[in-house]
């Protein structure tokens, strides 16, 4: 959040309880509200805002749902331009304690109360949905803000909802602490979002073709395998058969490399690269 110079930051399955002070929490020039997971490990929500934005939690005023002591979502107020805000930050886990048509019911209901309680407000709800699928959510009257994006594994798990478009540049950068959710950046404006935590992997790998294949068969057949054979010890005999192999596919496979960054999406790999560097040469000699 500080790197990025963002106002607010939502986070998902917080895991602070009890234990975990506002002293401890807190990050230097913001305001944490907090959302605790009860009387459980793991999970809870957070929103850190600005303060010298004004700012407090909006708990909407709605009939009771079932289980509604484990939702696990949080509402703050602020605002933008004058307009009342409501950021609301959500976490639904993978195995719920709850049904998920209650939390939904749960959520619809809140909607309406902020509705009712404020004319023409804005509206965001982000967090980890999991399983929720996107329908479920539009429509309540929120639609998605950015594109598909793959936070977890592969998987478009962390999002953002919106009431009305507000965002023009959104997209992941590796998150600063230790996870496999990647952390989604909006913003209002055109500036350029930074991965200051991207990662490069280098890396070498033998792609076969059928030529070479072709070639390493023809070599085999006339060649000298008399060092593996006239050795008299095992350990002698298994190193130069080491080094026959090694000579071969440094002869026939040349070493390739490639580099893959976080930002890359799961099915890029060494060999997409590869592929795609051959055919932008091909394009390119026409």
């Amino acid at each position: 959040m500080l790197t990025l110079g963002s106002d607010v930051a939502i986070i998902s399955e917080t895991w602070y309880n009890k234990k975990h002070s506002n002293e401890i929490t807190q990050l230097p020039g913001c305001i944490c509200y907090r959302r605790d997971r009860v009387k459980r490990y793991a999970g809870g929500v957070a929103v850190f805002i600005r303060d010298y934005v004004d700012s407090c939690i909006y708990k909407p005023v709605i009939n009771a749902v079932k289980g509604d002591e484990n939702f696990e979502i949080l509402w703050v107020k602020t605002f933008i331009n004058d307009r009342e805000c409501f950021i609301g930050a959500l976490y639904h886990p993978p195995k719920p304690v709850y049904v998920t048509s209650d939390f939904l019911i749960y959520l619809e209901r809140s909607l309406e109360a902020i509705s009712i309680s404020s004319l023409n407000p804005y509206i965001i709800l982000a967090g980890d949905f999991n399983q929720i699928d996107d329908n479920s959510i539009t429509d309540m009257g929120l639609f998605l803000s950015h594109e598909r994006l793959l936070t977890h594994c592969g998987h478009p798990l962390d999002k953002i909802f919106v009431s009305e478009s507000m965002y023009t540049n959104v997209k992941t950068v590796k998150s600063a602490i230790n996870t496999k959710h990647d952390a989604v950046v909006a913003r209002s404006d055109n500036s350029f979002i930074v991965d200051s935590n991207k990662v490069h992997n280098k890396c070498s790998f033998r792609k076969p073709t059928p030529a070479q294949n072709a070639a390493f068969l023809s070599a085999l057949k006339s060649f000298d395998w008399s060092p593996v054979t006239s050795a008299d010890m095992i350990q002698v005999a298994a190193d130069k058969f080491y080094d026959c192999c090694t000579m071969l596919l440094n002869k026939f496979y040349a070493t390739k490399s490639a580099t893959i960054t976080s930002r890359d999406p799961p099915y890029v790999t060494f060999f997409y690269l590869k592929f795609n560097e051959k055919e932008k040469l091909i394009n390119e000699s026409w």
